[in-house]
């Protein structure tokens, strides 16, 4: 083996390494270094955009949620009014049945009282002409002659003024 080495081959060596040195860095700093930053600023983008979508995601999860606790409010208001609503048509629909049942009260009492009425009103044209017939045989068999015709025609004429007045027509 080569003990000696001379200081030329040393410097050729060493200068050749420094060569070697310099090329390797010379092609890191124009190939590998560009790759590195070009990779660093891929990682940087695509770390910013995450975060954008991150943070848009937040906005919207919030923005969901608002809308969601709104219409929930939206939806308890209109369901308090739908009740409210069908509260004050039930309490009209009884008071509706209600009166029908007054006038229903009211007109069946006035039916009762013309059907009444109406047999009351049959009742004395049927007696009366035959009271009347009745009481003039009596009489005229009792009371034959003027003196009992006189007589009779008073108590007619008493029977007429003495009698009730006619049942009220439309009550």
């Amino acid at each position: 083996m080569h003990a000696e080495i001379s200081l030329l081959e040393v410097l050729f060596r060493l200068t050749i390494f420094s060569f070697l040195a310099y090329k390797l860095y010379d092609l890191g700093r124009l190939y590998v270094y560009p790759l590195f930053i070009q990779q660093i600023v891929h990682d940087r983008n695509q770390q910013r955009e995450l975060l954008e979508k991150d943070n848009l995601l937040i906005s919207t999860r919030h923005r969901f949620e608002t809308q969601v606790y709104n219409q929930r409010k939206m939806f308890t208001l209109l369901e308090r009014n739908v009740q409210n609503w069908r509260n004050g048509q039930q309490e009209g629909y009884n008071a509706q049945e209600q009166r029908y049942r007054q006038v229903l009260a009211v007109l069946s009492n006035k039916r009762r009282q013309q059907q009444d009425n109406l047999t009351l009103q049959k009742t004395v044209a049927v007696i009366v002409p035959a009271a009347v017939q009745c009481a003039r045989q009596q009489l005229l068999s009792r009371y034959q002659g003027a003196q009992g015709q006189a007589l009779m025609q008073q108590m007619i004429q008493r029977l007429v003024t003495t009698a009730p007045p006619s049942p009220k027509r439309g009550v």
